[in-house]
């Protein structure tokens, strides 16, 4: 039986994934998860929510259909090119199972940069608004010379999270990962994070072979919303995760930083 959800009208979500949460070790998309997002974040829609996706694979994809790995950035933009109209489709299966249709949006520095300064009208808040159409976002990684040498625009799109969810105004970013939350030394998930002391803690590990973000790159992003009285949650995206945020259940690590 699913978790029941509340009709909230303007409750504003940003969720975030990075490579290894959607493709697997062969590059292959892993379909279970594509469909339980789509799932949850379409009933929240249908009960009032409004919801941006913020998505990595499209260099991951650019490998399993060119056939070689990352090498230099050339190779690397080769590969996101080739990747992203496989990401953004198969968004698009998995939510039209759903009946929701979605928006692609490919961002580059240049993009960030004009939308930040001029554009606060961005019609991604018209989407967001519809209850029918759901914003998929990804960095533009075959323009983003200094995104793919340097994680400028965002580390495996952490940061690019975070950018939407400001400019959008949402309450709630979650940053969906492979682990259930964010670890302590002894290796156990952290409830929540209120203090910088609490930091003190947090276990830190290698990035994984897909993504090229970390748990650094997601803890100071989410130190960072969450520290002008956002909330952010880093979790997994198994047993309903999504929708039990919604309710204010107990899930993965949340920040609440005072």
């Amino acid at each position: 039986m699913e978790t029941e959800i509340e009709d909230f009208k303007y409750q504003r979500f940003v969720i975030k994934l990075g490579s290894s949460v959607i493709v697997d070790s062969d590059d292959d998309a892993k379909l279970e998860v594509f469909d339980s997002v789509a799932r949850q974040t379409s009933r929240l829609i249908d009960h009032g929510y409004e919801i941006a996706i913020v998505t990595s694979g499209a260099v991951a994809f650019g490998r399993k259909r060119l056939g070689f790995d990352n090498g230099n950035l050339v190779r690397k933009q080769e590969l996101a090119a080739a990747g992203s109209t496989r990401l953004f489709t198969t968004w698009a299966e998995a939510f039209k199972r759903y009946g929701k249709i979605t928006i692609d949006h490919l961002l580059s520095e240049q993009d960030v940069q004009a939308i930040s300064v001029g554009s606060p009208k961005w019609p991604l808040l018209d989407e967001l608004q519809s209850g029918r159409y759901v914003p998929i976002i990804n960095a533009n990684d075959s323009v983003n010379t200094f995104e793919l040498e340097q994680l400028s625009v965002s580390a495996d799109n952490d940061q690019l999270s975070a950018f939407v969810a400001r400019l959008v105004q949402a309450g709630k970013l979650i940053m969906l990962t492979e682990a259930e939350g964010v670890w302590d030394q002894n290796r156990q998930v952290i409830k929540v994070i209120e203090k910088q002391k609490d930091l003190e803690q947090v276990y830190t590990s290698s990035k994984t072979d897909q993504g090229t973000g970390g748990i650094e790159s997601k803890i100071e992003v989410a130190v960072s919303f969450a520290i002008v009285g956002k909330s952010v949650w880093i979790t997994n995206c198994e047993n309903d995760s999504i929708l039990r945020i919604a309710r204010d259940e107990q899930v993965g690590t949340k920040f609440r930083m005072s």
